[in-house]
């Protein structure tokens, strides 16, 4: 005979929105660290500074579409954040992986030429890989609701700016630094 209702609040404190806030700049940090670690150990050191202005510059993207169209960040977001960065790297490493082999392949050809022979062989496979994803996370931007369409909202952002910075920033960042450090 006791009538219940359930109750759901989606709104925080500000003291805990703080808390969330430095977390989530935290992951981030943590994250750049784990790649630059991991670039380090399985390539060179003159690769990390392309992967890195690649992955900020994903990051900040992203950022910049949620405040240019006043979306809420949310936990969500964190995560499509971080989502994002996993991706970019992942691109990023591919094309790297494929300059590595060729730089030892094709060594009586300059680096310049090596870098382009390279993203030749390989944009067809990100731009693919990249198309496939944004259309998976766009129809979960146009169908899904909430927390989903949130994290679809920040992913096809994302894709757009991780499939343009893994080909256009990070191979010339790359050149730069073998050919003003090495």
């Amino acid at each position: 005979d006791v009538d219940v209702t359930s109750e759901q609040t989606s709104q925080i404190s500000a003291k805990e929105g703080a808390e969330l806030r430095n977390s989530g700049i935290a992951s981030l940090f943590y994250a750049f660290m784990l790649i630059v670690l991991y670039l380090a150990v399985r390539f060179d050191v003159r690769y990390a500074p392309g992967a890195i202005m690649a992955t900020m510059h994903d990051a900040i993207m992203v950022i910049g579409v949620f405040s240019i169209t006043w979306t809420d960040v949310s936990l969500t977001s964190v995560a499509a954040l971080l989502t994002v960065i996993g991706f970019s790297v992942n691109d990023t490493v591919v094309i790297f992986d494929r300059i590595r082999e060729n730089l030892e392949r094709l060594k009586d050809k300059k680096i310049e030429r090596v870098i382009d022979i390279s993203l030749n062989e390989v944009v067809v496979r990100s731009v693919l890989t990249s198309a496939t994803l944004f259309a998976v996370t766009l129809m979960m931007n146009v169908f899904g609701t909430g927390l989903v369409k949130n994290f679809a909202f920040a992913m096809n952002a994302g894709i757009i700016t991780g499939a343009y910075s893994s080909i256009f920033l990070a191979p010339p960042l790359f050149l730069w630094v073998a050919k003003k450090f090495y």
